[in-house]
């Protein structure tokens, strides 16, 4: 993690606290589910492309390694912000139904209450329980 600089013109200006909270939880009880997108720097190091919040939360919850996919062309500042615009187009998150489903099917599976649950995706156990 220590190779890893954010990019000084990621798009991303505002992180919510509890969310990051949450994701950090998530790290620790899951795992990196999604590596991040980075590249090499000329000076050493890699500038992360995509997967900042991923990379704050591993911070904050004390996790020393991240998974990467190395970009290893010379991509202009262009291509690089092409390549993040892309990344954020395409995320569609679930819809509440579909979301409360697959927690209801954890649920059921795991036999956790939802305060375990909701420790283990990293949720609010208000959200887990509606």
């Amino acid at each position: 993690i220590e190779v890893l600089h954010v990019d000084p013109r990621n798009p991303r200006k505002a992180y919510d606290e509890e969310a990051q909270r949450g994701l950090a939880e998530n790290l620790l009880s899951l795992g990196q589910q999604v590596p991040l997108i980075v590249t090499p720097l000329k000076e050493g190091g890699f500038q992360i492309i995509d997967g900042h919040r991923r990379y704050y939360a591993a911070k904050q919850a004390g996790i020393p390694e991240l998974s990467c996919i190395v970009m290893l062309q010379n991509y202009s500042e262009a291509d690089l912000r092409l390549t993040q615009m892309s990344v954020e187009a395409h995320k569609v998150a679930l819809s509440s139904m579909e979301r409360s489903e697959l927690l209801a099917r954890i649920k059921a599976e795991t036999h956790w209450s939802v305060t375990e649950l909701a420790k283990a995706v990293g949720l609010e156990q208000g959200t887990v329980s509606k």
